[in-house]
């Protein structure tokens, strides 16, 4: 299995991320270095370890990502601190799993790979949480927009109750107010 490289995500750690991103947000891609790094420098089970912290690095994509399209809201600044604990225990867990040595790594398997595969889920549930702060503050921004244009269709109606969407025409609002 062959793994994506740094390339793209080292580009913003070495200083070509906005200079309006947040502080936390350095500090998140910082971690995620750590924790290649921490993954790359594994004697055992090395496939595992790079494959954790590529997952790792999906979530940080993921939060700058949201970053570059849209203004970070409370919500987003929430996921990033979440997610900045979660990272700093991967770092933490790796760094545990490459310096045992391998009699004790042995023993140890099933309880790291129960930790491994909580890890896992923990990222997931972040990935998911960054996805919806990113959802949430977009419908919110536009059902501002609606609320203040007044265009709205309805979309969905069932057992009389209507849903209402902007309609496309909103794109083309202007937004100078």
């Amino acid at each position: 299995m062959q793994y994506p490289t740094m390339d793209r995500a080292s580009a913003f750690a070495l200083g070509l991320l906005p200079n309006f991103a947040p502080d936390a947000v350095k500090v998140v891609i910082r971690l995620g270095e750590k924790m290649y790094e921490t993954a790359k420098n594994a004697k055992a089970n090395k496939g595992t370890c790079l494959q954790l912290a590529m997952h790792a690095w999906e979530s940080i994509e993921i939060l700058l990502y949201i970053l570059g399209v849209s203004v970070p809201s409370p919500a987003f600044d929430r996921a990033v601190d979440t997610l900045t604990d979660t990272l700093s225990t991967g770092v933490d867990l790796l760094k545990k799993y490459v310096d045992t040595t391998p009699i004790i790594r042995t023993i140890l398997s099933n309880r790291f790979k129960k930790q491994f595969d909580d890890y896992e889920q923990r990222l997931n549930n972040h990935k998911d949480r960054l996805l919806f702060a990113m959802v949430a503050y977009t419908f919110g921004w536009l059902n501002k927009i609606q609320t203040r244009q007044g265009i709205t269709l309805p979309l969905v109606e069932q057992k009389n109750q209507t849903t209402y969407y902007p309609t496309t025409q909103t794109r083309f609002l202007n937004l100078s107010y």
